[in-house]
């Protein structure tokens, strides 16, 4: 899908957003599809429920490097994080 940015007027620009989330939302669906996505609406879901939870996911190649920093740094590292 391609999104043409000078057909948006840049003063109503929300009003088009919303218009299009609308109709995304409300576009006809398989049998056997429940939803129907915008752009991005999973991952805001996502974050939305990390929030909720108070919590925060880290890749583990992230927290991998973070250890390895911890243990060159001499910084003790709880055990959990080494799983």
């Amino acid at each position: 899908m391609a999104i043409d940015p000078s057909a948006l007027n840049p003063h109503d620009v929300g009003a088009k957003v919303d218009a299009f989330i609308d109709k995304v939302s409300s576009a006809p669906r398989r049998e056997g599809v429940e939803e129907i996505l915008y752009p991005g609406q999973r991952s805001q879901q996502i974050r939305r429920e990390a929030w909720a939870r108070g919590t925060v996911e880290i890749p583990t190649p992230h927290i991998k490097a973070l250890v390895d920093l911890g243990d060159e740094l001499g910084i003790a590292v709880p055990p959990s994080l080494r799983a």
